[in-house]
């Protein structure tokens, strides 16, 4: 039978708007959402006891006595790497917890 004359199969049916909202609102958080769920504010915490101590350092007058240029460039960088992992690591907690809130994990 030619292709154009076969009636469509389930396999073939486009998903329709009403099935795909039905999978996107019984979605869960899977293992590994869980597991880094529970592990962020462990992660947060040691993100902002990093940050704390490297911000104390140059806050330090000491510090700049001591201290070479390339040290100074090196803290300040990873001051700012720190402040971009906080960022993305307290997002990714929003949005985990976010996920668990609403589909109750």
């Amino acid at each position: 039978m030619p292709e154009a004359e076969r009636p469509a199969t389930k396999e073939e049916k486009p998903k329709t708007a009403k099935t795909e909202r039905t999978a996107r609102e019984k979605r869960r958080l899977s293992f590994k959402e869980t597991r880094e769920l529970a592990s962020l504010p462990q992660t947060i915490e040691a993100l902002e006891k990093e940050k704390a101590e490297i911000f104390s350092a140059l806050s330090s007058p000491e510090f700049y006595v001591k201290a070479d240029p390339a040290r100074l460039n090196a803290t300040s960088a990873r001051l700012e790497a720190l402040e971009q992992e906080l960022d993305e690591a307290y997002r990714r907690w929003e949005e985990l917890d976010e996920l668990a809130t609403k589909y109750g994990a």
